[in-house]
């Protein structure tokens, strides 16, 4: 979603509030953060008809492909926001 298509008057927002809401909005955690998703072979057809409904849109059927992590170890569920502790769930709000 385009950040103006969200709040499309923020442009219009005094510059004192605008600040205010980025100061709220970024993270101010300088820790080390990391992204996790699963790769998986694309070309392979099994692993294709078990990873294609967790893939990124823009995966080809060619090389790798990226898809939403395992749930945990030995779990053969996948989701991109339960149980995830990705730095992109932490900063979607931006």
């Amino acid at each position: 979603m385009a950040p103006d298509a969200a709040f499309p008057h923020f442009p219009r927002l005094p510059t004192e509030i605008r600040i205010l809401i980025w100061n709220l909005a970024i993270s101010v955690d300088s820790s080390p953060s990391i992204h996790f998703f699963s790769v998986f072979n694309p070309s392979d057809d099994q692993e294709w008809a078990a990873m294609n409904q967790h893939a990124v849109a823009a995966t080809t059927r060619i090389l790798r492909g990226v898809a939403a992590p395992r749930l945990g170890k030995n779990s053969r569920l996948h989701s991109w926001t339960w149980s995830n502790p990705s730095a992109y769930l932490r900063d979607s709000g931006l």
